[in-house]
């Protein structure tokens, strides 16, 4: 699916590669190499040492190690192939694709046990099962506001110990009402720092 994305132009694999560095096990210089050859690879399925040596900021014995490394641990591969009885290497970067795809089902994964942990607590806070209308709303809370299992328990928190009605609503506009203030703070402090320079 992602290659499919990748050929199409829609996945930005130079972001990707940025934010999940550490979860690939990637080195600075290995996440250069690999978007430079993902960069060749969308008009030329083999690497192309001279245009990757132009662009990054490499000798050629330390690119020859870091491309080493990335193929030793199949970011890509090389494989034969024979057309018109002509026997070209290409490049493979299925292996590359694999790793971000099981990263970010990885990722899904942590999004539902976190969901799932919210619905427990929130089941519990109201003391019933809730509503298909109620899940859809911690749903959206989670995955679309990316509110966590602690800012639901401090909400419901406050709640209880102001002595309010527990419901979705009151739980929603709480978490809403620890935005806002985030918000302010955050606007106060670059206020601060503005005034500062002035």
């Amino acid at each position: 699916m992602l290659k499919k994305l990748y050929d199409m132009g829609f996945f930005d694999y130079r972001n990707f590669i940025i934010c999940n560095q550490k979860s690939l096990s990637l080195n600075s210089d290995e996440a250069i190499v690999l978007i430079k050859i993902l960069e060749n690879y969308s008009h030329s399925k083999s690497i192309e040492h001279e245009k990757i040596a132009s662009s990054v900021n490499m000798t050629q014995s330390k690119l020859d190690k870091t491309l080493a490394s990335l193929n030793e641990r199949k970011f890509y591969e090389f494989y034969i192939e024979e057309k018109n009885g002509k026997v070209e290497e290409l490049v493979s970067v299925d292996g590359f694709f694999n790793r971000a795809t099981a990263i970010l089902d990885n990722k899904e994964d942590d999004i539902k046990d976190e969901l799932f942990r919210i619905l427990q607590l929130v089941t519990t806070s109201l003391n019933r099962t809730l509503t298909s209308k109620e899940i859809d709303i911690v749903s959206s809370l989670v995955e679309e506001d990316r509110y966590k299992y602690d800012d639901f328990k401090r909400s419901i928190e406050k709640i209880s110990n102001e002595n309010r009605l527990m419901t979705i609503k009151t739980i929603s506009n709480e978490l809403n009402v620890k935005e806002e203030v985030k918000k302010s703070n955050i606007r106060s402090v670059g206020l601060d720092f503005f005034n500062s320079i002035k």
